[in-house]
């Protein structure tokens, strides 16, 4: 597993409004976590609260929002959380 950053266009629920973000990419995720600050910018809003267990073992409780992202460079696509 490792890391690196890619350009991610995150969207709204409409698919009207975009916004690129430069984030880390942790291969081993599964999720994609952006801040709440582009969340809102964009207009969506969480719809679900998920405990999650880290590799740690210790557990986070967040707020998933919003219908994914797509990356330019890998094509991929994930959920999202809020973090």
């Amino acid at each position: 597993m490792g890391t690196f950053a890619v350009a991610l266009d995150i969207g709204d629920m409409l698919g009207e409004r975009f916004q690129t973000v430069e984030a880390p990419v942790n291969t081993g995720a599964g999720y994609t976590a952006v801040s709440a600050s582009v969340r809102q910018q964009l207009g969506v809003e969480p719809h679900t609260t998920v405990n999650f267990v880290l590799a740690d073992r210790s557990r986070i409780q967040r707020t998933l929002a919003g219908r994914g992202s797509e990356s330019r460079e890998a094509g991929s696509h994930s959920g999202s959380v809020r973090g």
